[in-house]
């Protein structure tokens, strides 16, 4: 009888010693195991911007747009001309005279030229294209060079410095516009025009 007894409470214990295991199984399986944190990637645009294309265009070699010089230096004499002999000058005349006060003449003028300056492959290699320029003398002192664009038919305004007029007195002046090309051992003259005008002094 006392061995049936022992073993009843044997088997109870057992019993209750595999229920207490399951409930501890099931209480550590309640703990929560976080969930990976999503992440987000942005994607970067990066906005290509080409190039704008350059227009390129072409002028004569030496051209230049001139201003009036706050003074005067005697201008760089041409090199050995040598006479091409073109009609290339087709006008000439005085402009942006100013008046003497006591109505002799003029204190001041400049000279506006129309003519031929489109020079292409004039000159022997390797330069080929032509550099024209005009020179303004006054009774045959160098007053003026100034360089010019390519133009079949153009309309060149040449600045007579203030100061260079100071060396000549009072009285009719004798002008000459040539128009020259620039070259390695001697410059060309191709064309020319005189004119005269009164100078107040």
């Amino acid at each position: 009888m006392n061995v049936q007894r022992l073993t009843a409470l044997a088997l109870i214990a057992v019993v209750l010693l595999a229920g207490c295991s399951s409930i501890g199984s099931l209480m550590g399986s309640d703990s929560e195991t976080p969930s990976p944190t999503p992440t987000t990637t942005e994607a970067t645009t990066t906005a290509t911007t080409s190039p704008e294309p350059t227009q390129v265009v072409k002028t004569a070699p030496g051209a230049s747009t001139p201003g009036q010089p706050e003074t005067w230096t005697k201008p760089e004499t041409p090199r050995d001309p040598e006479n091409k002999h073109e009609d290339r000058i087709s006008g000439a005349e005085f402009i942006n005279k100013e008046n003497a006060s006591d109505g002799s003449g003029y204190t001041d003028f400049d000279v506006r030229v129309n003519a031929n300056t489109s020079m292409e492959n004039v000159d022997p290699t390797p330069d080929v294209d032509g550099e024209p320029y005009f020179t303004v003398e006054i009774n045959d002192k160098l007053v003026t060079r100034q360089d010019a664009y390519f133009r079949e038919d153009g309309t060149f305004t040449l600045n007579v410095h203030p100061d260079a007029l100071d060396q000549f007195d009072a009285g009719t002046l004798s002008v000459r516009v040539t128009l020259y090309d620039v070259d390695h051992e001697f410059d060309d003259r191709y064309d020319e025009w005189t004119g005269t005008i009164e100078y107040s002094g």
